[in-house]
This record gives structure tokens, C-alpha cells and sequence, in this order.
């Protein structure tokens, strides 16, 4: 079994944020889950996703 790593807040915090980033994105249906798309227009769908969250926090 693996020793645990010493606990560290700032790391975590810092996972935690990129985590619920994740976790917001991945509220749009098709965005962060279908790897049939170009990159393109998958890359596209994200910044609109990102956009719309980002104004309703406005």
C-alpha cells in the first residue's frame, strides 16, 4: 500500500477549483462528452458553455 501524501490546502483548493470548473462544463449536455466532433467545433462548444456560465454569474 502507498504512503499518503502529507496534506496540503493550497493543492487542494487548487483541485477542488479545476474540478468544479470540470463539473460546470460538463452541465451542457455534449460539450465535454462527445469525442466524435472535430476539435473545432468541440473546442467551440466549451467557450460558449464557459461564456454562458460566465454571464450568469454577472
Amino acid at each position: 500500500m502507498a504512503a499518503r501524501r502529507p496534506f496540503d490546502a493550497a493543492d487542494h483548493r487548487a483541485r477542488s477549483a479545476v474540478e468544479c470548473g470540470i463539473n460546470r462544463l460538463e452541465r451542457h449536455r455534449g460539450s465535454p462528452t462527445r469525442h466524435d466532433k472535430p476539435a473545432v467545433r468541440y473546442e467551440a462548444t466549451v467557450h460558449i458553455a464557459a461564456i454562458k456560465d460566465w454571464l450568469t454569474i454577472l
